[in-house]
């Protein structure tokens, strides 16, 4: 297989970028909705986009690929219809924006990808961001201040984006891609050690958000792929790595959610950012364990 060269780090850049987006959107802007807030992000990707077309070496979508994102569109523009009867103009026309952007995170990978390094590289770039989110709000609610501000009503986590099922959802959103890399044989020893790392994150990070959605997300999506997948017996022991470590850390995880008072909130947020970085370390471990022995089989 072709290894990681200057020409697959200049394909995979526009994605690793978008996927950075993604970040700064959770922690500089606390995942607001404002268009102030956002509509830089948006430009940032309009311009990537326009690069790539203008590069010359733009790929061509193939029609399923093609069809979803003119569904995508086809919503754009029915959200920018409605402003002629909207109660609030402004809104439908940045929603209409918003989901503009959504087409173009969608197109970018598909405009530039091109090799399988090149789709493994993007895939580790999201996993990275959502993994490194999840330890970075660990770090904040171990030594952080004002942990108590940081969970909604007290029980769920709100950090740094205020609403828990969008928290839950940047946090997961890199849990498949970071599962695929940790049982991928052709990968590295590291790169399937820190995949596995933040699968294990991503995952502590959706109990801490208490998300139902997030949890309707992951039955759906776990039930599709190991149905669907080829792959499925090769992703089920680093899945169930890190189901076991989650349920054996649902107590701490969960126990700001059962906090009667003030202070013994303070002390399970703090203890939950404890268990996350704990929880994070040994799935490294274990991921270096199950890639050293996987190797010599």
């Amino acid at each position: 297989m072709k290894t990681f060269d200057a020409g697959t780090a200049a394909r995979v850049l526009p994605t690793a970028a978008l996927a950075a987006a993604a970040w700064g959107l959770a922690w500089l802007v606390t995942g607001s909705t404002a268009s102030a807030d956002w509509l830089p992000y948006a430009i940032l990707g309009g311009l990537l986009l326009v690069v790539v077309l203008a590069s010359g070496g733009a790929l061509a979508p193939h029609r399923k690929e093609l069809v979803a994102l003119a569904a995508l569109l086809a919503l754009a523009a029915w959200e920018g219809v409605s402003l002629s009867w909207s109660a609030a103009p402004a809104l439908a026309r940045d929603e209409a924006l918003l989901t503009c952007f959504y087409a173009i995170a969608i197109l970018v990978p598909l405009l530039t990808l091109r090799a399988v390094i090149d789709r493994f590289s993007a895939i580790g770039a999201v996993a990275a961001c959502s993994g490194t989110l999840a330890v970075t709000v660990a770090f904040v609610l171990r030594f952080g201040a004002n942990q108590g501000d940081h969970f909604f009503d007290g029980n769920r986590l709100s950090f740094p984006i205020s609403y828990p099922n969008a928290q839950a959802a940047v946090f997961l959103i890199g849990f498949w891609p970071a599962i695929m890399l940790a049982a991928r044989r052709e990968s590295s020893l590291l790169t399937r050690s820190l995949a596995l790392a933040a699968a294990a994150a991503s995952s502590s990070g959706w109990l801490l958000a208490q998300s139902k959605g997030g949890a309707a997300a992951m039955v759906v999506s776990a039930t599709l792929l190991f149905a669907l997948s080829p792959l499925r017996l090769r992703l089920l022991l680093p899945t169930l790595l890190v189901a076991a470590m989650t349920a054996v850390a649902y107590s701490p995880l969960t126990a700001p959610y059962r906090a009667s008072t003030d202070r013994r909130l303070v002390a399970d947020v703090k203890n939950a950012g404890t268990t996350v970085l704990v929880l994070t370390l040994v799935a490294a471990a274990l991921g270096l364990a199950y890639a050293v022995a996987d190797r010599r089989r």
